[in-house]
């Protein structure tokens, strides 16, 4: 994983998830955003990119 991937990672994690808990926290039937939600977001997230960014490279030669 590059180091920009890991960064945007760490500091949208947080913010995504207090962001979705105060959210999600006014509706009468709330629901809680667990950490697995949130690192398989991440996970999909970086397996799009790294083929996206690998076709185009291999698409290039």
């Amino acid at each position: 994983m590059s180091p920009s991937i890991a960064l945007v990672i760490l500091i949208a994690s947080p913010l995504a998830s207090y962001c979705m808990n105060q959210w999600l926290g006014d509706f009468a039937y709330h629901t809680d955003v667990e950490w697995w939600m949130i690192a398989l977001a991440e996970t999909l997230a970086t397996t799009i990119t790294l083929t996206t960014v690998s076709f185009r490279v291999l698409k290039q030669r």
